[in-house]
């Protein structure tokens, strides 16, 4: 296993990205870190708040540079924005670590976010909007991925368990 270098985590939202990360992270004996929450610790507002205000592209300009000051860190594990992938100088920040996507069904995906609130890109028509960012994200998680783990029907302690023995 590469001992100094942060493991993003990357995937649509509800991949698992923050309860996977949480658990690998303890597992590894390494610092956790989310982008989403070090935004809005940074900013003093939430993501869908800069979105209504401001709208997407000051959310992702924003969201580089919190990725870049997540990325300086040594040994971490980053759950990421199911967007970050989006822009290719975060694909390339990314690749200054290892890159897992965890990948999930777009029915597990929608299961997991149906009810949720607080992703602005989600908002309206759901299952549509989340194929639809499937299809716009899934080359670019695949490009940037050095790993790619399934978690359809996996708790997390598997999912965790499966990054763990890919390292």
């Amino acid at each position: 296993m590469i001992q100094t270098k942060n493991i993003a985590l990357v995937g649509m939202p509800g991949s698992s990205k923050t309860t996977t990360g949480k658990m690998l992270a303890e597992k590894l004996n390494r610092e956790f870190i989310d982008t989403d929450i070090v935004y809005e610790e940074k900013y003093g507002e939430t993501i869908a708040a800069t979105f209504a205000e401001y709208g997407e592209e000051v959310f992702r300009k924003r969201e580089t540079e919190v990725l870049k000051a997540c990325m300086q860190r040594t040994m971490a594990i980053i759950a990421t924005g199911g967007g970050i992938v989006l822009k290719q100088e975060n694909r390339n920040i990314l690749k200054e670590g290892q890159v897992i996507w965890l990948q999930a069904s777009l029915d597990t995906i929608f299961e997991r976010v149906k009810n949720d609130t607080t992703r602005p890109l989600l908002e309206g028509l759901k299952k549509e909007r989340i194929t639809q960012l499937y299809q716009e994200r899934k080359e670019l998680y695949a490009e940037a991925a050095d790993i790619v783990i399934a978690t359809d029907g996996k708790i997390t302690e598997q999912i965790a368990d499966e990054i763990y023995k890919n390292l």
